[in-house]
């Protein structure tokens, strides 16, 4: 699709290589995987409805713990030194 939308362009530049994909620089796969691993993995959610109310309890934590958030991202330094 960028090719595509470059090649409307008259232009000499070339184009950017984009990179295969990576999760590990995607700061949004890292908040999936860790709602997956609290939410999702191994566990028995017997309708939508519970399964909602799982991610939506998911959710409101992230909320109250933005401090944690950032953790889990890895933009806090780990360590107390």
């Amino acid at each position: 699709m960028a090719i595509n939308l470059c090649r409307s362009y008259k232009t000499k530049n070339h184009l950017p290589i984009l990179p295969p994909y990576s999760p590990n620089f995607n700061l949004v796969e890292r908040i999936w995987g860790w709602l997956k691993e609290s939410v999702i993995a191994n566990r028995f959610h017997a309708n939508r409805k519970e399964l909602r109310e799982s991610i939506v309890s998911f959710l409101d934590y992230l909320a109250q713990f933005p401090e944690k958030v950032l953790q889990r991202i890895g933009q806090i330094a780990m360590s107390e030194n």
